[in-house]
Parts: structure tokens; C-alpha cells; sequence
């Protein structure tokens, strides 16, 4: 959120003057676009408030603060919602609009779900596109109470973001107890972070753990682009600052280009080491005397080793200390010792030298099959035909292999070591630019929540891992498919279209056999399970269950990683309200057949659908 207290006047403006600015046609929007980080592809924007000229107020923090105390926040925050939605209307398409709201709104009865949702459709919006964003600025004293206002505006599909986490009032129990959709780390993390190790591991723990309980984080406030290739390697999911897009006007905003995201490391390992060596280091030639390399090391105090290289092939690498000996050594004629081709002082002197297009597990193996005395030598990096690249240290390695770990451990969930949803959406990117026929298919275990918090994290973890084995198990039957531990209680699978029925009817049944092993017997009632509420009232409910939702994309009609993935949702949140799995069709010009997205589609006809379709010139094919 771009609030932030500014310096206005002395006191607070009469009632009059905020009455005034609680009209939407006095008011004015900005929005800043919000980037999903593995692709880049845009994802939404946030709305900002901005005042007409001539006001006694330099920004809307003053404002915000005076009408709450005047009994008008309600009433403003309304009217802003009302300029936002019309200002976006013509512009924002399938994109999320974040929503900045202050908590106390939600008491109102002016404000209300029937109000927002009156306003939100008759934008030309459906709430499924509308993120709450909830601002760190006003404390929420009753979260449990908090959570339950929220209720209505989750069930006709609004999304919940906590906004400036980590500072205010904000807290890890919001996080349990509100369910967010998405966690906006505050820019005080994210600044410097690329030089700041504990926010390193502040933003990494923040993302590991909001992964887990299916949450997506969005690092804001980004403004350096070393501290933006660090958020990626941390895992956040979205991207929001100024240096990727300033707050603009909505026909930018909403209209802004996808970023040209780096290729992640996994996708550029055959040139890690051409990106690792040194290449500043002065190279001497074989055929130079040794005096040359003694000046250069009395020169340079930070230099240990030394290329040496022969009509643009290295001989092999000279040490300081060898050059050092060499002189030592021949102590009764200096001058001639110094004259020696430096060739000659490597006669006997073993190196190393790697492929830059080689990986680094083979660099690693080449160290560890070194003796001691040589463990921290560098090794030489050569390009096509043998030519002398540069100098890789072991230092430098190891700096890589730390942000490789990182990259690994973001991708891995840590309960069922199954790719986590980046590796997925890479992949999901390759097939869509192939045009390869698929279908995304979400699987959400309904009902968890309530066993984890009955049983704890290690029981809900053994029916994690329990729900991986199966859907391994199931899919290693099956060509094609690729397996993602998504987030939380959440997995997801690509597969082929024509198998995607008896794939996901196998599983749930499967699933609902083993089911009621895993609850303790005096917890069952009539094959229901016994708990307690958020309120902390018993109650019985249904047993866990699979939710599952499938996008099925033909590969003709034009598609992205968005559109998909957000039918996949779609499917899925249709699919927790039935028994039974649900299918939809990316269809026309990207949009979803009308005919999947109200019923399921019974077992073979997802062929015959898309043929259909295909019949009535409706997936561009």
C-alpha cells in the first residue's frame, strides 16, 4: 500500500471539507501494475488514492486518519471504492484489482457485502477479480471476530491480501487466523535486502512458510534491480516497486507490457561457469619471464594465482608462492631466475581445467577427487576449441552453490519433496509456446484445515505425504503428466487432455478409501468427524475429501499461463462445492467454454467438446 504518513496541517480539516472529498467525482485513482515473478506476466494493480488540487491535505494518510476519527471512514472508503472500480472498468480485463480497505469498513453495516458486490458487478467486475488488501495501519483487536466478517465476501469469491506484513500490527497470527490469499512483505524487507542477510532469511522463512499454508507473497517497494534478482531467488511469488512499474493512470497501468524475467538458474546451468570466472585477472604468457608475474603480484596483494596462457590455451595456473620459491630457490643468480620462461615453472605443476558449458556437479566431483594440498586451487575455464576463458575460484562456487540451494529449496516442498508450482509454470510456459495439448489439473484435500488443527502439523504433513505417494503412484501409470506439490493442501498436475477424466475419478476414489485410517476412531460419529469451530465449538463435519479442477486447453486457441491457471482455479473452486471433479474448457479466444463452466463433463466427453468446438471455428484451429 502507498499510504504513508505525510506533513499536513496542524489539526484536522472541518467536516465539511471531508464530506466533500467522500465524493467519488472529486477524487482521482492510480494504480501500480503487480508482476507474477516466475513469468513476469502481469497479474493485476493495486489502487491508490490521489486528491484534487486545493485541498488542506498533501496525501490520503492525514485524510484516512481524520475521517476515521470523524466517524467518516465508511463513507470515504466507499467513495474510493467507487472511483477505483469505474476508473479500472475499461481498462482492467481478467486482471486483479487490489483494493486497499481499512479494517473498521468491514463493521459497518453501510459498507456491507451486498453493497460492494452491487458495486463490483455493475463495474463490469466479478469478485473472483477483487483482492482486499488489508493495510497494517488500523489494529485488528479480535482477529477470530475478524475472520468471520470476512466469511461472506471468501464465499462469493473475493480474495484477502495482508498488506505491509511484517511491521504495525501486522503478525504471524493474522496469517493463521484471516486465511490470506497473499502476503505483501513491507518494502523495509525488501529494500537492501541483496546486502542485508537476516532479511534474506526473514523474506525466505516468510515465503516457506505462507507456501505451505497456500498463500501467495508479493514483495513491494522493489526499487533495485540486485534487490529484485534477490526477492526471485527467495521464492516470492509477485513483484510490485518502482523499478519495475510506477503508479500510473489506468490506461497504462492495466495496459503495462510483461517483464522479460531472467531464465532461471535451473534453465542456464550449461553456462554457469562461463558466468562464474574471473576475468579481470591479468593472463601472462607462457613464453614471458618470470620477473613479469613477480611485479604483477607485488602490485597486486589480492592476487593468489595467475593464468598462464599459450597463444590463447592456458598451460596452467602459477601460484604466489611458487613464483615466490622459484626466486628463493635460485638465490645465487637473481637476474637469470628472473629471466626464466614462466612455462618452465609449471613443468611439473598439475591444474585443471573445465568446459564452461560443463555443470556444476562435475565441478564438484573435480574438487572433491582433489588432495588436500590442492582443494582450493582455482580451476581453468575454456570456451569452444579450448580457448582460455577465465579463473574460477572455489570462493565463486560456493557462492553458487548457496544460490542454487536456494533456487532448489523454493522449488521443493519441504513435506512431500515434490516440485513446488514454479517448476510447474515453467513448465506449463514451455508447453503453451509448443502448443502441446494439456490439461491443469488442481487437487485440494477439503476439510484439512480442520484435521490439521485438530491434529497438529506432523499429522497434517503424513496426509501430505500420504496424497503425494498416491498421486505419484497414479501418474507414474500415465505419460506425460508432470506432479507439483502447489501450496498448502494444495497439488497440481499437467497431463494429457483425453485421460484427464479417468485420471482424476481414480484418485478421488482412491483417496476417499484411505480416508478415514487417518482420523483417530473416537473422533468418528456416523462417518463424521468430531471437532471444534474457529469459535472453539464442537461441531461434526465431513471427512476429508479431494476438490478436484481441471482447465483442459486444446493447443490451437490462444492461451497464456494466466488464463489457464486462473480456469484451473476456477474449476477448482467450483469443484469444492460438488462431489464430483470439474472440467473446463479454454475455449475461443481465450475464454472458457460457457458449457464447462456450470457442470462437469461426464467421462469422454472432453474429446467431443473440443471437437465441437473445432466444428463451430471457435478454437482458432
Amino acid at each position: 500500500m502507498e499510504l504513508a504518513p505525510e506533513k499536513s496541517p496542524v489539526g484536522k480539516a472541518p467536516v465539511d471539507v471531508l464530506l466533500g472529498l467522500c465524493d467519488p467525482e472529486r477524487l482521482l485513482s492510480a494504480f501500480q501494475p503487480i508482476f507474477r515473478a516466475r513469468t513476469g506476466e502481469l497479474q493485476g494493480c493495486e489502487a491508490f488514492l490521489r486528491l484534487p488540487p486545493g485541498t488542506p491535505y498533501n496525501g490520503p494518510y492525514k485524510l484516512f486518519a481524520d475521517a476515521n476519527e470523524a466517524g467518516l471512514l465508511p463513507v470515504l472508503e466507499m467513495a474510493s471504492t467507487v472511483r477505483h472500480l469505474r476508473d479500472a472498468e475499461p481498462y482492467a480485463g481478467n486482471l486483479l484489482i487490489f483494493l486497499n480497505l481499512l479494517a473498521p469498513v468491514f463493521y459497518d453495516k453501510r459498507f456491507g457485502l451486498e453493497w460492494l458486490m452491487n458495486e463490483v458487478i455493475g463495474a463490469g467486475r466479478q469478485p473472483s477479480q477483487i483482492v482486499l488488501e488489508l493495510p497494517e495501519v488500523v489494529q485488528i483487536h479480535d482477529f477470530l471476530e475478524f475472520a468471520h466478517l470476512l466469511e461472506p465476501y471468501r464465499k462469493e469469491g473475493f480474495r484477502v491480501a495482508l498488506d505491509d506484513f511484517g511491521v504495525g500490527y501486522t503478525n504471524l497470527r493474522m496469517i493463521a487466523d484471516l486465511n490470506p490469499d497473499f502476503v505483501k512483505v513491507d518494502r523495509v524487507f525488501i529494500e537492501g535486502i541483496n546486502s542485508h542477510a537476516r532479511k534474506r532469511v526473514l523474506v525466505e522463512s516468510v515465503v516457506s512458510l505462507c507456501h505451505r499454508v497456500n498463500c501467495g507473497v508479493i514483495a513491494e517497494g522493489i526499487e533495485a534491480a540486485a534487490d529484485l534478482e534477490t526477492c526471485l531467488a527467495a521464492g516470492v511469488d509477485y513483484l510490485q516497486g518502482y523499478l519495475l512499474a510506477m503508479p500510473g493512470p489506468p490506461e497504462e497501468a492495466f495496459l503495462t507490457d510483461d517483464l522479460a524475467m531472467p531464465v532461471p538458474l535451473t534453465e542456464r546451468e550449461h553456462d554457469v561457469l562461463g558466468r562464474m570466472v574471473v576475468r579481470d585477472l591479468p593472463s601472462l604468457p607462457g613464453d614471458g619471464p618470470v620477473r613479469d608475474a613477480i611485479k604483477v603480484f607485488a602490485e597486486n596483494e589480492e592476487f593468489q594465482y595467475l593464468p598462464v596462457v599459450v597463444r590463447n590455451r592456458a598451460i596452467g595456473v602459477l601460484s604466489r608462492s611458487r613464483a615466490i620459491d622459484w626466486i628463493s630457490d635460485h638465490q645465487e643468480d637473481v637476474v637469470s631466475a628472473g629471466e626464466a620462461p614462466l612455462e618452465r615453472l609449471l613443468e611439473d605443476v598439475p591444474f585443471d581445467q573445465m568446459p564452461s558449458a560443463c555443470a556444476v556437479e562435475e565441478v564438484v566431483d573435480l574438487i572433491r577427487r582433489r588432495t588436500p594440498s590442492r582443494r582450493f586451487e582455482p580451476i581453468i575455464v575454456s570456451g569452444p576449441g579450448q580457448v582460455f576463458q577465465g579463473l574460477l575460484t572455489v570462493e565463486q562456487l560456493l557462492d553458487e552453490l548457496i544460490r542454487f540451494k536456494i533456487e532448489i529449496t523454493t522449488q521443493t516442498h519441504p513435506a512431500t519433496r515434490l516440485p513446488t508450482r514454479i517448476r510447474l509454470e515453467t513448465l506449463l510456459s514451455e508447453k503453451l509456446a509448443e502448443k502441446t495439448p494439456l490439461a491443469l489439473t488442481r487437487v485440494n484435500v477439503r476439510g484439512f484445515a480442520q484435521f490439521n488443527s485438530q491434529y497438529g502439523f506432523l499429522r497434517g504433513d503424513s496426509v501430505l505425504t500420504h496424497l503425494g505417494n498416491l498421486l505419484r503412484e497414479r501418474l507414474n501409470l500415465e505419460p506425460g503428466t508432470f506432479l507439483s506439490h502447489y501450496s498448502a493442501d494444495d497439488f497440481a498436475f499437467l497431463a494429457l487432455p483425453d485421460r484427464i477424466e479417468a485420471i482424476a475419478v481414480q484418485i478421488q476414489r482412491a483417496f476417499g478409501d484411505r480416508v478415514p485410517e487417518l482420523y483417530d476412531p473416537g473422533d468418528l460419529e456416523n462417518g463424521l468427524f468430531r471437532t471444534r469451530n474457529r469459535r472453539q465449538e464442537p461441531e461434526l463435519v465431513p471427512l476429508m475429501q479431494l476438490s478436484i479442477g481441471a482447465a483442459v486447453w486444446d493447443g490451437a486457441s490462444p492461451a497464456s499461463i494466466r488464463l489457464v491457471t486462473e480456469e484451473a482455479e476456477m474449476a477448482l473452486r467450483d469443484a469444492k462445492t460438488r462431489t464430483v471433479p470439474v472440467i473446463r474448457l479454454v475455449g475461443s479466444m481465450g475464454k472458457t467454454s460457457a458449457r464447462t463452466s456450470t457442470m462437469p463433463l461426464k467421462r469422454g466427453d472432453i474429446k467431443a467438446l473440443i471437437d465441437e468446438q473445432k466444428a463451430k471455428g471457435l478454437t482458432g484451429s
